[in-house]
């Protein structure tokens, strides 16, 4: 329910014209999401879509905007993302 708020929000700054933190907050939308959907096992094709589609639209706002802030943010935003989900496999590959 939570990213649903968060989508909201992203599309909020598309429709302010803010397209950096419209870029920004669906990178963290679609990257959560994808890691919920890998938590809550519904489905595993569901959480890697959503997961994928977020590295999608990071690998374009790392390149639209030069700027060290915004690189630094989407960088963390996939750093760990990719680490919690290297845990959630483990931890499913253990159990």
């Amino acid at each position: 329910m939570l990213y649903y708020v968060m989508l909201v929000l992203s599309l909020l700054f598309l429709g302010a014209g803010d397209l950096r933190a419209f870029l920004l907050t669906l990178t963290l939308t679609l990257i959560y999401a994808g890691l919920v959907e890998h938590v809550i096992m519904v489905s595993e094709a569901l959480g890697t879509l959503l997961f994928a589609s977020g590295v999608a639209v990071a690998t374009v706002a790392f390149y639209l905007f030069d700027d060290l802030p915004s690189r630094l943010y989407i960088a963390l935003c996939v750093f760990i993302g990719l680490a919690t989900l290297a845990v959630i496999k483990y931890e499913a590959w253990r159990h």
